[in-house]
């Protein structure tokens, strides 16, 4: 899928090369998360580097949601879990039917099929609501069909397994090709992770069992009586050697280890119980977990320092919200982490989330959503092998007489080639 060189560059004389210059290449790179749509027809673009609200977008739905983009940032198609809309935000050929919920936490994830250049895996999740019965599933979209917009192909709504609670992420293997796919099977303490490789799903995943029992959940709604606890997110680390979940009425925040040449989670550690729980999110660089709690009423954020050695020992109130409840979490394209707000025009903003405490900067502004409303859900987004958070942030080397030098990452040389070093 990448290929590898390395170009040395010799010296004459001594220079500085500055890293707002690589910063500004990110944007160039793996942007497959420039568009995010959810909540009620809200939409940001962070094509220019700096987010904004955007028009247009489709989805109604209540909470999950799944976008991407192709590898020079423009939109390719986004989704409720049950309706697939192109980048002109209209329904996709075939794109209706999926077996998704709008009111399932992660109704949603895409994943490219690796080695392929059209090809995406659409995966969804059934909701509460409905019991779980519709279980995991994946669907293939195939973007070089109706003249480049995409189709849902005839590999539609596939029975994965089931059931599973509201939760989904994925991951990269460790050998850069493969990918995991990772969920939690319901009335029961097990992880389910299945590789997708060049060939397609490997139908045996590696069972973890590992953890709490995600099962039952009292709700006043005779409906969801039973089930409120297959609610709440499931999220992997940027480095995908950490998952942090949410079980949302038992009121606890899990973090676990993840192998990812394995597959294999393990070393459970539990928070203590609060009111109902809902998102999690990791800081870019890894040390700090963000997490949701009271998500119905007078609802607070908190930050977790997990370098400690008692991860969930010393929560950190960020921000508290006694209206338009704090809701769900997603590491944004330029590294900060963006909160939805029930009913509310905003999405908040967590602007240095490597930082301690007051220092990571919660703005309850963050970016106007053009007239429209959050409501739970924000787009569930896998970040791909290769990509840079643009930050923007500026570091200096200095190169002597005679050095060399190859600088790795996932840089564009020329249109629609990309290498693993420059």
């Amino acid at each position: 899928m990448y290929n590898t060189f390395y170009t040395y560059i010799n010296m004459r004389s001594l220079i500085l090369i500055s890293f707002v210059i690589l910063g500004t290449l990110g944007i160039a790179q793996e942007n497959t998360a420039n568009y995010w749509y959810f909540g009620y027809q809200c939409g940001i673009s962070f094509a220019t580097g700096v987010p904004k609200g955007v028009t247009g977008g489709q989805i109604t739905g209540l909470e999950g949601c799944a976008t991407v983009g192709d590898m020079q940032g423009n939109l390719l198609f986004y989704t409720d879990g049950q309706v697939v809309y192109d980048r002109n935000h209209n329904i996709m050929e075939n794109g209706t039917g999926l077996m998704g919920h709008y009111s399932s936490t992660q109704s949603s994830i895409i994943v490219k099929c690796p080695g392929t250049d059209n090809n995406y895996y659409l995966f969804t999740t059934d909701g509460a609501e409905n019991h779980l019965a519709g279980g995991w599933r994946y669907s293939i979209v195939d973007m070089s069909l109706n003249g480049g917009l995409g189709a849902v192909t005839e590999v539609k709504n596939i029975f994965l397994e089931g059931p599973v609670a509201e939760k989904q992420t994925a991951i990269m293997h460790s050998n850069n090709v493969s990918i995991w796919v990772i969920a939690h099977r319901w009335n029961s303490n097990e992880f389910v992770a299945y590789e997708i490789t060049q060939e397609g799903i490997n139908p045996v995943p590696v069972v973890s069992a590992v953890g709490t029992v995600h099962a039952g959940g009292p709700s006043g709604d005779p409906n969801l009586n039973g089930w409120t606890n297959a609610t709440g997110l499931l999220k992997a680390n940027k480095d995908g050697n950490k998952l942090a979940l949410a079980i949302q009425i038992t009121g606890i925040f899990e973090l676990f280890d993840f192998n990812k040449a394995t597959g294999v989670v393990s070393n459970c550690r539990t928070s203590s119980t609060y009111d109902p729980v809902y998102g999690v999110e990791f800081s870019p660089d890894g040390t700090k977990l963000y997490a949701t709690v009271n998500v119905y009423q007078n609802s607070r954020l908190y930050q977790f320092n997990l370098n400690q050695t008692n991860p969930f020992s010393n929560a950190v109130l960020i921000a508290s919200a006694p209206s338009c409840p704090i809701k769900s979490l997603q590491l944004g394209p330029n590294g900060r982490i963006y909160i939805t707000r029930y009913d509310y025009p905003y999405v908040s903003e967590v602007s240095y989330p490597d930082l301690d405490g007051d220092a990571c900067n919660y703005v309850a502004h963050g970016v106007y959503l053009m007239g429209e409303t959050g409501r739970y859900g924000l787009p569930n987004i896998f970040y791909y092998k290769g990509f840079r958070f643009f930050t923007g942030s500026e570091q200096t080397i200095s190169i002597c007489e005679g050095d060399s030098i190859y600088l790795e990452g996932a840089y564009q040389h020329e249109a629609g080639t990309f290498t693993d070093t420059l």
